[in-house]
């Protein structure tokens, strides 16, 4: 499910989330993105909140996404959101570094600003 993400209005960017195959208690969420002209300002943090936020209310457990390491800003966004960084490997088709977070979803949505 794609879901947007808006400010003054204004779609500054989208994420998705999809129940993982064969476990309805967990959430794969992935193409986070912010458009160029709306990064540096927060946003990326804000649409966190509102993912984790989503996650919840669709009634999932836990999320777990992966995030290629040269995201640097991604990947910030997660450590400092509590996320874990379960394991990091090779994509076999881009040669890249790709990095698997997870976290245990908490009982009461965060607060979205």
């Amino acid at each position: 499910m794609r879901l947007k993400y808006y400010h003054d209005g204004k779609v500054i960017g989208f994420y998705e989330l999809n129940g993982f195959p064969g476990c309805n208690q967990v959430a794969v969420s992935n193409h986070a993105w912010i458009s160029p002209d709306q990064r540096g300002n927060g946003y990326g943090d804000a649409a966190h909140k509102q993912r984790l936020k989503e996650a919840q209310e669709l009634g999932y457990d836990y999320i777990i996404c992966t995030v290629d390491r040269a995201n640097e800003v991604q990947c910030h966004i997660l450590e400092k959101n509590n996320w874990y960084n379960l394991d990091d490997f090779v994509n076999r088709e881009t040669g890249k570094t790709i990095k698997i977070y997870g976290k245990k979803l908490d009982s009461r949505p965060p607060v979205v600003v």
